[in-house]
C-alpha cells in the first residue's frame, strides 16, 4: 500500500507541474486559473487537493475495489503531498 501511495503522491506532483510556469501546459493553467477558480485546485491547481482526486482515480482503474483501502491511499497521498509542499520554497517571481 506505501507503493501506491507514494506512487499516487508523486504522479499528483507530476499533474500539477503540468500546468505551471514554464511548463506544457501553462496555458491551459493560466485559462483554468481564472475562468474555473472553484474547480481548478482539484483538478490541477494544488498539489494537496488533487491527489486525493488523483489517488482515487487511479485506485479504482489500477490497483483493486476495496473502499477502505481506496480511502486509506487517497487520503495519505494528499497527506504525503502536504508534507513534501512543506519543504519546496515557494517563489513569487
Amino acid at each position: 500500500m506505501l507503493e501506491q501511495i507514494l506512487i499516487a503522491a508523486l504522479f499528483s506532483f507530476g499533474w500539477c507541474t503540468l500546468f505551471t510556469v514554464g511548463n506544457l501546459f501553462e496555458s491551459v493553467g493560466d485559462w483554468a486559473e481564472k475562468k474555473l477558480p472553484i474547480i481548478w485546485k482539484p483538478l490541477g491547481g494544488c498539489v494537496v487537493c488533487n491527489a486525493f482526486w488523483v489517488a482515487t482515480l487511479m485506485y479504482w482503474l489500477f490497483w483493486g475495489n476495496i473502499w477502505h483501502e481506496w480511502l486509506t491511499i487517497s487520503i495519505a497521498a494528499s497527506g504525503t503531498n502536504s508534507i513534501i509542499s512543506a519543504f519546496i520554497p515557494v517563489h513569487d517571481d
